[in-house]
């Protein structure tokens, strides 16, 4: 597509409805984060918070505006006394279509869009087809055509099997479903052939405000980044309304001015088909046992995901705020993640009830608030112990594939800690710093590994599988041996040196 009608497609000539229902000319112009709406204005905007508006394009297009920030209005001066007035108002979204609507009002019934890697993640090797056939066959298939139709000796078949929902699952969220859109191109001589678009769906239980849709649309894309092994850009958002009265619905275009997208640090880590924890298409049981327990306590996890997501986002980018974000997404899981702290004895009891009392009276200072602090975790799960925990869970499942990964993820934590505190705990930074990015993937292996293993992931399984580099999960596997003796053979000359 040519520069100049990307460019015509993204700009709308429009009225323009902003908060004191005045009716103004503008140009909406869509660009991603510099996405724009200028107004023009023969007296200045009474109110400078302009949070929502709706227009109207010249092609008849609706328009609504979502979650604005308005800038001051500016003046031109045409004449001696005359001026003209102009204010660029920044949407966060955009909703265009048959008809507007209230984003503040629980009217979005639908929500649909295309995940980055949908096609890999939703693969169905037997959808497309080509096969060769015979004369007799093609014949037999064709024969209630209107016009006769000559076949050749050795006629070919280019087939779409017919199914158009790939697979749908009942969630928390709603009903998630993931669509074909096949195109058919049949004008000879030039190509034949079939285009296919796919979407990925949320039909929620009830109406929802454009806010909370949106919430559940990256409660999803959240989801599959973990399937995906990085993180999945948002593409072609379309949303259905209930105040669509159409006999067939007229879905409105969304553009996200922030709209999440795949990090180009590590773009040649495609996902491969092979790779991926979960098959939709060949295990769909497992597959929608796992989305369904995994969104249903997304709600409680969703601190300590977005946290993983943050780390998938960095590609092959390891630095330290990327080790300490894998840390702490443990630290932060809610309490029912971890085993219930057994309960400290009587004397141990007693004897911080004292110390408290003693600290308590001293006046307040840094230290003072440490100690207390540090008083109040006794008994309480450490970040190591909430690491082990999730780590049990994993090692259940991986068993001898992954030997000595407890090491990792204490050596990890201890460099974390190291980061945050500026105690080393006995380890030689110099010899530990090359496995940095091997320490920090132990952790986010575990973290999602195990989170998705009590979703219901049949972990085995998939380890019996041949891997390749398609996956974060199958990268860290085919690289352990080699990166866990390294990690050893530092820490052993350590406590050689020691």
């Amino acid at each position: 597509m040519s520069k100049k009608k990307r460019s015509s497609f993204n700009r709308h000539l429009a009225t323009f409805q902003i908060l004191d229902n005045r009716n103004v000319v503008g140009e909406l112009e869509l660009g991603g984060k510099k996405t724009n709406v200028r107004i023009h204005l023969d007296n200045p905007i009474e109110s400078q918070n302009i949070v929502k508006g709706t227009g109207v394009s010249y092609s008849g297009q609706k328009i609504t505006l979502i979650d604005c920030i308005s800038q001051p209005p500016s003046l031109i001066q045409t004449n001696d006394d005359e001026f003209k007035y102009y204010a660029n108002i920044f949407p966060h979204y955009v909703a265009i279509g048959s008809h507007h609507f209230d984003p503040d009002e629980n009217c979005i019934k639908r929500i649909s869009f295309k995940p980055k890697d949908i096609y890999t993640l939703f693969y169905d090797h037997d959808l497309f087809g080509h096969r060769f056939s015979t004369r007799e066959d093609l014949e037999a298939l064709l024969k209630d055509e209107t016009r006769p139709i000559t076949i050749g000796e050795s006629p070919h078949l280019i087939y779409f099997s017919g199914k158009y929902c790939a697979i749908e699952v009942i969630t928390a969220i709603g009903k998630i479903s993931v669509h074909h859109r096949p195109a058919f191109n049949t004008r000879p001589p030039a190509s034949a052939h079939i285009d296919n678009r796919m979407l990925i769906s949320i039909d929620f239980h009830s109406p929802l405000t454009f806010k909370k849709a949106m919430e559940n649309l990256l409660v999803l894309n959240c989801f599959l980044s973990y399937i995906a092994g990085r993180v999945q850009g948002i593409k072609n958002i379309e949303t259905e309304t209930s105040i669509d009265t159409a006999t067939i619905p007229q879905p409105l275009a969304v553009f996200a001015s922030y709209a999440t997208k795949t990090s180009a640090k590590g773009r040649y880590h495609n996902p491969h088909v092979g790779d991926i924890p979960l098959n939709p298409i060949d295990s769909p049981d497992e597959f929608k046992t796992v989305i369904t327990n995994w969104i249903d306590r997304h709600h409680e996890w969703a601190a300590s995901r977005w946290r993983y997501v943050g780390c998938l986002e960095k590609g092959d980018l390891y630095d330290i705020d990327r080790i300490v974000a894998a840390a702490n997404m443990f630290d932060i899981l809610p309490s029912n993640a971890i085993p219930i702290p057994a309960s400290i004895s009587a004397e141990l009891e007693e004897a911080r009830k004292e110390c408290r009392k003693i600290f308590k009276k001293l006046p307040i200072s840094p230290d003072r608030n440490s100690i207390l602090n540090s008083l109040g975790r006794i008994g309480k799960p450490s970040l190591p112990k909430k690491v082990n925990s999730r780590l049990e869970i994993v090692t259940n499942h991986f068993g001898k594939s992954l030997p000595e990964l407890s090491t990792a993820c204490t050596t990890g934590v201890k460099i974390r800690n190291y980061f945050v505190h500026g105690s080393l705990d006995g380890i030689n930074y110099t010899k530990i710093q090359p496995l940095i990015p091997f320490l920090t993937d132990a952790l986010e292996f575990v973290f999602s590994a195990s989170d998705l293993i009590e979703a219901g992931w049949d972990a085995k399984k998939w380890l019996n599988n041949h891997h390749g580099f398609g996956h974060s999960f199958s990268r860290f596997l085919i690289r352990y041996k080699e990166h866990i003796d390294d990690l050893l053979k530092a820490l052993e000359s350590d406590t050689t040196n020691n």
